[in-house]
């Protein structure tokens, strides 16, 4: 079945985190809540909601992205960069929406 799917940033998390070089780095990002939602062709959706944390201890002063910097996509950038190449893990995100989608597809009836 052809599914679409985009992802979503729900909450961030952020502290001031010193790097490896000593540096302090304000309201660095430490954790997310994010959604990836999946669209069969008939339309029927089924989301999972995920939860990656970050970190900036490796990160340069000159590299990092102040938090009024951030855009959801960049977040969104990183988080992929984690989730994705973890194939089973993918596999487990798909399958938990199209089992989110059927779960939606079963109707309460009272009995005759």
């Amino acid at each position: 079945m052809s599914m679409t799917y985009t992802w979503k940033m729900k909450e961030i998390k952020v502290m001031d985190e010193t790097n490896s070089d000593g540096k302090v780095l304000k309201d660095a990002v430490v954790q997310t809540l994010w959604t990836k939602t999946g669209k069969d062709a008939d339309g029927n959706e089924g989301v999972f909601t995920g939860a990656t944390p970050l970190t900036a201890a490796n990160v340069s002063e000159s590299d990092f992205k102040a938090l009024n910097s951030l855009t959801e996509e960049q977040v969104l950038t990183w988080i992929k960069a984690l989730v994705e190449p973890d194939g089973a893990n993918i596999a487990h995100i798909k399958q938990r929406i199209s089992k989110d989608i059927e779960d939606k597809k079963i109707t309460q009836k009272a009995m005759p």
